[in-house]
């Protein structure tokens, strides 16, 4: 990094902010960086070198001091154009292109505080698909995560041009400002760390994305990352979704991965549609595509005749190795496309609605999980899908029936215990809640750290335990069982 520091413990930290997060710490930020560094280890009773040695250990913590080495530069309806493009432009299109009734699904990354995810969600409320939508938020930072979940501000957030359009979905308490129960219910906020490769995936809930706002962040990452966490985003959007980034951060237009638009908002990108057919979506690196975990299959059905004078139907081995080579190459549409053939056989079955997902058919995709459940009773990643394609349709008491008998199929699914404690704290019950992300984590900690873990899309079980204790400590319960 290029960077002399005033002490060599202060060398260890920058280079574990860097690995852990992609952060870059350019020469002239050394003494904000310094004294960053020594007021965090100051409040937490720590020397220098104490606690280098603590964050080696603490990927939480580390976490937490990226959050204070960026700019938490945030308040409501932030660059407020960018907000009405969306509102008046990039709404109207997913709808053109997806139908009235679709759930629009965005997801602010790197979120910090809550205010740009809140901001989105008025402005989807008035494009008038608030009901029929679901933001996703994240951040590294669990101070900032925990602020963010509590929707509770200062005057301070309030003071951009955006102030009256934010008003009349906040409520006054004292001297302060709550976001008020219109909204509450339609964002999630969730801890992930975007320099790592857990994303796209259905447990994390990053998948076939209408809209991504990642503002502000490219700017703090090295080119190579910049363009691995591009790619990642490009993955995570549906067809015809669209990321918006900031003035300040550095261009993706040489990727070749997305169309882009100059507005007088400034540049976006979008996901061409059709993928497979796009040449320079076909031609850009990208995450490779998980398949699912292969699952026993039924014994196949006896071959029919095809009618006189029409085609025989494909062998089913022939049909799962084109879904499946479809399904890895992206081309969901190829997969879609096959429909209630594909029900026959679980691991198909699975492709189908994953695809269906993937390409913002949420409710599509839904219904298929829920025929292939009745053909497939125990297959667990059939019920795991429709798990979480319940929760993102905020079926939430469906979505605990249906995780209950996920767990009942196999006790030992970590994902599903994250997908538990995740319903159990929207439904408000932190107590339970508290115990499914306790049982994930232990789950996750007896086995290797780097080792991946079953129906967790390439997720490993050190990340998965990481993420419990993120959730265990934003509801303010210890790890071990100590509340």
């Amino acid at each position: 990094m290029n960077v002399t520091w005033s002490a060599p413990e202060f060398a260890r930290i920058a280079r574990l902010v860097h690995d852990h997060a992609g952060l870059r710490l350019p020469a002239h930020r050394r003494d904000e960086v310094e004294t960053v560094i020594r007021r965090v280890a100051a409040d937490r009773g720590r020397a220098l070198d104490d606690f280098a040695g603590q964050l080696e250990r603490d990927a939480l913590l580390l976490g937490d001091l990226v959050s204070e080495l960026t700019i938490g530069e945030t308040y409501f309806l932030r660059d407020l154009p960018h907000l009405e493009l969306v509102r008046d432009l990039l709404v109207p299109e997913v709808q053109r292109l997806r139908g009235r009734d679709h759930v629009f699904r965005a997801w602010s990354a790197g979120c910090s505080t809550g205010e740009e995810a809140w901001s989105l969600a008025i402005l989807l409320d008035q494009a008038g698909v608030g009901r029929r939508s679901s933001i996703l938020a994240t951040d590294i930072s669990r101070p900032a995560l925990a602020r963010a979940r509590r929707a509770e501000y200062r005057e301070w957030s309030l003071r951009g041009a955006g102030r009256a359009t934010a008003e009349p979905y906040l409520r006054q308490v004292g001297d302060g400002w709550v976001v008020g129960p219109r909204l509450r219910d339609r964002v999630r906020f969730e801890y992930l760390n975007l320099a790592e490769e857990g994303y796209p995936s259905f447990p994390s809930g990053v998948w076939g994305m209408d809209l991504i706002l990642c503002r502000n962040v490219f700017i703090y990452f090295e080119r190579e990352l910049v363009e691995a966490v591009a790619g990642r985003l490009h993955a995570a959007l549906a067809e015809g979704g669209w990321l918006l980034t900031a003035a300040t951060d550095p261009s993706l237009r040489h990727l070749g991965l997305f169309e882009v638009e100059q507005t007088p908002a400034g540049t976006i990108y979008r996901r061409p549609v059709g993928l497979a057919r796009s040449t320079a979506a076909s031609a850009a690196p990208r995450r490779r595509a998980v398949a699912p975990t292969p699952l026993p299959s039924l014994a196949p059905p006896e071959p029919t005749p095809a009618p006189q004078g029409q085609a025989a139907p494909e062998p089913q081995g022939a049909l799962a190795d084109a879904v499946a080579e479809a399904y890895a190459r992206g081309d969901y549409h190829a997969v879609a496309d096959r429909g209630e053939a594909l029900l026959h056989d679980p691991v198909t079955a699975c492709l189908l609605v994953r695809s269906l997902a993937n390409l913002g058919q949420a409710e599509e995709a839904e219904t298929h999980a829920a025929a292939a459940v009745g053909a497939h009773p125990l297959a667990s990643e059939l019920h795991l899908l429709r798990v979480l394609l319940q929760m993102e349709l905020g079926r939430w008491d469906e979505a605990l029936d249906a995780a209950r008998r996920v767990l009942y199929l196999d006790r030992g699914l970590i994902v599903a215990h994250l997908a538990l404690g995740a319903i159990q704290r929207r439904r408000g019950r932190t107590e339970e809640a508290v115990l499914a992300y306790r049982n994930a984590r232990k789950l996750a900690l007896a086995l290797p750290p780097e080792v991946p873990v079953r129906l967790a899309d390439g997720q490993v079980a050190g990340r998965l335990a990481e993420m419990a204790e993120a959730q265990l400590s934003l509801l303010g319960a210890a790890p071990n069982g100590r509340s």
